[in-house]
């Protein structure tokens, strides 16, 4: 069986949907692309007064929006976000998945539900699950995150409960929409990840 022309890399933060993409795209010779460069487009032309929806996390680059913001509310926040993104992000990916050149697409914005509904042809999504004591590990060891959150230990906890519980709700729809599923595991090199991609995405249907 061929390999579709886009493959999605869906999952968590922190799942490694970055790090897969970059090396499956190589081994590929595809293009590859993060949906949340679509996300910090919007930001630069729009504003909270124009278009709302594309801000709403407004106070997301503050510690303080997390700490005192309750974990339902983010949540609620995080989806408008991502709903005002996946319209630019299905036109991507259709326009790859036909005539661009061939792409490996990763991000937040590629929440099961709405790929599944999309029926997109010539497309393959792969979905990442991660257990919570990895996710809670890769953010303690992420030097961009301690910088930004200066070690404080409950913004850790407030940031691990969210993506676990992103991970749980989206990775059992993505398993009910018979998406190729791949469990992340520690110490497993990038070149390892990709045989495995590479398997999943070769499966026939």
């Amino acid at each position: 069986m061929g390999i579709a022309r886009v493959i999605l890399i869906g999952g968590a933060s922190l799942a490694g949907k970055t790090t897969l993409s970059l090396a499956l795209s190589a081994r590929l010779k595809y293009a590859c692309f993060s949906t949340d460069d679509i996300g910090t487009a919007l930001h630069a032309i729009t504003t909270p007064e124009s278009h709302p929806n594309v801000h709403a996390r407004r106070g997301s680059g503050s510690a303080q929006y997390y700490l005192e913001t309750p974990l339902e509310r983010l949540m609620d926040d995080d989806q408008q976000e991502l709903a005002a993104i996946w319209p630019a992000a299905a036109s991507i990916i259709r326009q790859h998945a036909t005539w661009r050149c061939p792409a490996v697409i990763e991000g937040i914005a590629l929440l099961p539900d709405r790929v599944a509904a999309a029926r997109f042809s010539n497309v393959t999504p792969l979905w990442l699950e991660i257990d919570e004591s990895l996710l809670r590990e890769r953010l303690r060891c992420d030097v961009d995150f301690l910088r930004w959150s200066k070690g404080d230990a409950k913004l850790l906890d407030r940031f691990v409960r969210r993506s676990a519980r992103y991970n749980q709700i989206w990775t059992d729809v993505a398993r009910r929409a018979g998406f190729r599923m791949m469990q992340v595991r520690d110490g497993v090199s990038s070149g390892e990840l990709c045989d495995e991609a590479m398997r999943l995405v070769t499966l026939p249907l």
